[in-house]
């Protein structure tokens, strides 16, 4: 599967941008809203996994940005930017966190996200899983 391009075009008036931190601060999600398909970007900071090579279509940073819309699956990210904001809102462990369709469960073992189809990730920063 390709690697999405997240675009972190400047927001429109009739676009929401919703953003959210886990406690350790190493993972944050930005969900927009309006324009378009609802989308979420996770960025996982200080990822020591080991990622699948950079596709060759993809000349920014890859492997420690996941995106998905309200439907479909989700996927790696190939973006030369960062939805981490030191500002977001943290979610607290234990506590399920949904925007426009979309659930993050925040856990100390990592966040695990779903969307509508079911489909998503489950990030942290030794190892993420696309489902």
């Amino acid at each position: 599967m390709p690697a999405l391009t997240f675009t972190g075009a400047p927001a429109r008036a009739q676009q929401q941008l919703i953003g959210m931190q886990t406690p350790s601060g190493k993972i944050h999600c930005m969900v927009i809203i309006g324009d378009g398909p609802t989308n979420m970007r996770c960025d996982v900071l200080e990822n020591t996994a080991k990622v699948a090579p950079r596709p060759k279509d993809c000349e920014l940073d890859y492997g420690s940005a996941f995106a998905m819309n309200v439907t479909g699956r989700a996927s790696r990210v190939c973006a030369g930017d960062t939805v981490a904001d030191p500002k977001n809102p943290v979610v607290a462990y234990g506590i399920a966190w949904t925007r426009a369709g979309i659930t993050c469960f925040s856990a100390p073992t990592g966040l695990t996200c779903t969307n509508r189809s079911k489909h998503g990730f489950t990030l942290s920063r030794a190892a993420q899983k696309l489902f």
